[in-house]
């Protein structure tokens, strides 16, 4: 009609109806899914199977390791390891150190390993006395997350005193870079460094306000790293009783 100005609706009724439209396209294609013979309905995206990861520390700029070795109550270690390999690198061994001690060495159980896009390299792998070795297409850093059992070994001079025999696989590569090591978890009362003989170890490290730290460069930097540990004490009561 003369004299109407044609109608400007604000900009949220432009939105309300978008919406509307929107809902009704969604719901006519569905309905199409439906009557559509199964053979003929779309397939969905097929979906790359990645796991979340974290990047390296800061710590870890150029080629070497950095690791986080967490022991549990139960003697267990908890291992988060970040590795950085050169360009020409190809493959990993993973090695189970041997200290010399009675019986078989630690065991990697659970052993995840993904890049830092997330990409699956090894899932659920294990690692014991024979080692492992990884192939590796491009990556260039990855992350390891493993339970070391076998490690820990109460020494009954103290209630709850143990010695980790190791704290975290040897990962061997060529030009392997430095390694720094924290032990966190239980209370850590030293660590020490060395070959796979008792007399090889020295001490190393220092505390750093929630365990200890140690960074191993040059000839030494895949020496075995042992602790000397206090875990809690579990009374006979409490243990009978399952707690």
């Amino acid at each position: 009609m003369k004299g109407l100005r044609p109608w400007n609706p604000p900009r949220w009724v432009k939105v309300l109806l978008g919406l509307g439209v929107a809902a009704v396209i969604v719901a006519e294609y569905a309905a199409l899914l439906l009557t559509m013979p199964q053979d003929d309905r779309p397939e969905p995206p097929s979906a790359t199977v990645t796991l979340p990861t974290a990047g390296p520390p800061d710590a870890l700029r150029s080629t070497g390791a950095y690791v986080r070795s967490v022991v549990q109550p139960d003697g267990t270690i908890r291992v988060t390891q970040w590795v950085r390999v050169g360009a020409a690198v190809d493959r990993i061994t993973l090695v189970s150190y041997d200290a010399e001690q009675p019986g078989e060495p630690p065991v990697a159980t659970d052993l995840d390993i993904v890049d830092t896009s997330g990409s699956v390299v090894l899932s659920e792998g294990t690692v014991g006395a024979g080692g492992r070795t990884v192939e590796l297409e491009s990556a260039r850093v990855l992350r390891l997350t493993y339970d070391l059992a076998g490690a820990v070994s109460m020494s009954g001079s103290v209630p709850g005193r143990a010695i980790a025999t190791s704290t975290a696989l040897d990962v061997e590569y060529p030009d392997e870079g430095p390694t720094t090591l924290e032990v966190t978890g239980a209370e850590v009362l030293t660590l020490a460094c060395g070959g796979p003989g008792p007399d090889d170890l020295r001490p190393c490290g220092r505390p750093d306000g929630t365990g200890w730290t140690v960074r191993l460069t040059g000839e030494v930097s895949d020496d075995r790293v042992s602790a000397q540990l206090d875990l809690p004490v579990v009374s006979t009561a409490a243990a009978d009783a399952g707690l």
